[in-house]
């Protein structure tokens, strides 16, 4: 696996980020933040918070923040059951991986919606494991035949018993949560060494507007405690659920996962914690969520910024549509948002895999044409070699001009090495494409996914 880094889209100056630190100060010293779970007060309390136990509202000092950012780590791995496929998060690295919990998905075999379940998460899983440019697995679908006391440890155990790479699970029961750190403890051999190789991270996000819920406190603040590593996105809807202007909606994903953050730590100092956002934008014209908007890029790369400001690991949202299927507002909604997040250097891009119609629904096919889009991103991202082999002088000295570069060794040793080659994208002839079928993008990537399955 490679772990290529990368940061060159700046959507903030220095100064636009100290502003945005500055103002986020003032809105939790100010305005504050609902803390529901009653432990979480508890800690906020001993940092130093000012806690009001009629509101449940939590102001937070300066320099509490600021001691919750020293103490949380720098860099940390997500292992996995493999070790080629740990990930090491630091300065800006890159991952992609799927998002969570689609109600539905596109059956395979009839190509209908219908309501998702374990088997789905297992077919994911699988799929997963065969798709080189996907880095970590999520719960992606909800397991709908399953009771609400059994979900967490259905849909975990989905990927740790059926994928090699890191698995990312969000709880939505605490004692859910507790099943699950218990199950992969065993798969490792104890807490203590689930601590030290943790091979599950937990998403426990934030509600918008300045609101950390009972059971997603309780989870972050259980998983601090055993070392095991915490994924905190800001869910705000700009327009909606935050300011409609990106630099307030950023001023709001700061202090929502700052106050997140100090919880955390509280918990356990050191305790490794990932600074994230899932926020999109509020389509005014329908009133409504929406997933593939440009402006969701954008917020991933600021709050991107922002995380590294604080030198944290950033979880990045990125690589969704609003589309029903895989088609071309599928594509380019997408491609745009998860180049937009790779070129910021987003540390763990979630919801970059397979996820249609406002992240209701998830496609397979799908998954693996964004597996293709993935690779060609990663392909930027490694940019140009330049060195007295690949400036190949004395190669163009040879073959002169009107000459051809087929047959040289150089060609056959950089080929593959320089050129990314399609599995979906179609190179063919018209004639040769009509003879195969005339296949477009989503049957050929269906046909993959019914033979890996199989």
């Amino acid at each position: 696996m490679k772990n290529l880094s990368c940061d060159l889209l700046k959507c903030l100056s220095e100064e636009d980020m100290k502003k945005i630190h500055l103002a986020t100060m003032r809105i939790l010293r100010e305005v504050g933040v609902s803390v529901e779970a009653e432990e979480a007060r508890q800690a906020l309390d001993q940092l130093g918070c000012a806690v009001d136990p009629k509101t449940k509202k939590a102001y937070f000092p300066q320099h509490v923040v600021e001691e919750a950012v020293h103490t949380a780590p720098k860099s940390y791995t997500l292992y996995a059951q493999k070790p080629e496929f740990n990930l090491v998060l630091d300065n800006n690295r890159v991952y992609f991986g799927p998002g969570g919990l689609c109600l539905n998905v596109i059956d395979i075999e009839t190509e209908e919606v219908r309501r998702s379940n374990t088997q789905d998460l297992v077919d994911l899983a699988y799929l997963i494991n065969k798709m080189d440019n996907i880095d970590f697995y999520t719960t992606a679908v909800f397991p709908n035949e399953v009771g609400k006391e059994e979900v967490d440890i259905v849909a975990a155990k989905a990927g740790l018993e059926h994928c090699n790479k890191h698995v990312t699970t969000a709880g939505m029961l605490y004692e859910g949560t507790l099943q699950v750190l218990d199950y992969a403890a065993k798969k490792v051999g104890g807490f203590e060494q689930l601590a030290k190789t943790p091979i599950v991270s937990f998403i426990c996000d934030t509600v918008s507007p300045f609101v950390l819920e009972n059971i997603n406190t309780k989870n972050s603040m259980e998983c601090a405690r055993r070392g095991v590593p915490v994924i905190v996105g800001s869910e705000c809807m700009a327009g909606g659920t935050s300011p409609a202007t990106m630099a307030g909606t950023l001023v709001q994903i700061n202090a929502e996962v700052l106050a997140s953050l100090c919880v955390h730590q509280g918990a356990k100092k050191g305790a490794p914690f990932m600074y994230g956002t899932v926020s999109s934008v509020m389509d005014m014209r329908k009133g409504g969520y929406t997933a593939g908007a440009i402006e969701t890029g954008i917020l991933t790369a600021a709050a991107t910024q922002m995380g590294h400001y604080y030198n944290l690991p950033v979880y990045g949202t990125a690589g969704m549509s609003d589309a029903k299927i895989p088609d071309i507002q599928s594509g380019y909604e997408r491609a745009l948002t998860l180049l937009t997040g790779a070129l910021a250097g987003s540390n763990y891009i979630h919801d970059a895999v397979g996820m249609l119609e406002f992240a209701m629904t998830f496609s397979f096919s799908q998954a693996v044409i964004d597996n293709e889009i993935i690779g060609m991103i990663k392909r930027v991202m490694e940019g140009i070699k330049v060195n007295d082999d690949t400036l190949a002088v004395d190669l163009m000295l040879k073959v002169g001009s009107g000459g051809n570069y087929l047959a040289e060794k150089h060609t056959i040793e950089y080929i593959k090495k320089e050129h990314f080659f399609p599995e979906i994208a179609n190179r063919q002839s018209r004639e040769s494409w009509i003879a195969a079928g005339a296949k477009d993008a989503n049957q050929t990537a269906m046909e993959i996914v019914r033979g890996i399955l199989r």
